[in-house]
C-alpha cells in the first residue's frame, strides 16, 4: 500500500478510535467526564480538518503529476526524485526547479503554468517552520478551501456568525 494511502488509513483509524474512547468515557459517567469529552471532540474535529487539508494537497498533486507526465516534462530518474521530495517537503521549491532544470528559461515558464493550475502542491503540513499552525489557521485553511460550504460572516476564532 502506497505511504499516502497507509497515512489517509491510520488517520481514519484514529478518528474512529477517539470518537469511540470520548463516547465510552462520557458514558463511564456523564458529570464529572464532560469537559474531557469536551476536549476529545475538539481533537477529532481537529484531525477531521486536518485529515480534509491532507487529501485536498493529495488530489492537487495528482493534477500535478498527470500535467508533468503527459508532457514530458520530467526527463528521468533524476527528476522524478526532485519531485517526490518536492512534494514531501524534503527541497525547497527553488531547489526542486534547479534539479529538473527550470531555474529560469522556458521550462520555468512551463513549470510555473503547472504549479499555478494545481495550487500548492506540497504535502499537507501544519508545521510553519517557525512553530505549528494554531487551531484558527487550520480552520481557516479549511474555510478557504470549502468557500461555498461556509456562510460569508462565519468568525472561526470566535466560532459563531457575526453580523
Amino acid at each position: 500500500m502506497p505511504q499516502a494511502q497507509e497515512a489517509l488509513k491510520r488517520r481514519i483509524n484514529d478518528l474512529l478510535d477517539l470518537a469511540q474512547n470520548a463516547c465510552q468515557f462520557y458514558l463511564l459517567s456523564p458529570a464529572i467526564n464532560a469537559r474531557a469529552v469536551f476536549i476529545l471532540v475538539d481533537d477529532l474535529c481537529e484531525l477531521m480538518m486536518k485529515s480534509q487539508l491532507e487529501e485536498a494537497a493529495k488530489v492537487r498533486q495528482k493534477a500535478f503529476r498527470a500535467l508533468v507526465h503527459q508532457n514530458n516534462f520530467l526527463m528521468g530518474d533524476a527528476h522524478k526524485l526532485a519531485l517526490k521530495q518536492f512534494l514531501r517537503r524534503e527541497i525547497t521549491e527553488a531547489q526542486f526547479r534547479s534539479d529538473v532544470g527550470a531555474a529560469s528559461s522556458t521550462r520555468a515558464t512551463e513549470l510555473n503554468s503547472y504549479l499555478s493550475q494545481s495550487g500548492d502542491v506540497r504535502d499537507w503540513s501544519e508545521d510553519k517552520g517557525e512553530g505549528f499552525k494554531s487551531f484558527e489557521e487550520v480552520a481557516q485553511e479549511v474555510k478557504d478551501l470549502y468557500p461555498h460550504d461556509f456562510p460569508a460572516q462565519w468568525d472561526p476564532k470566535l466560532g459563531i456568525h457575526v453580523t
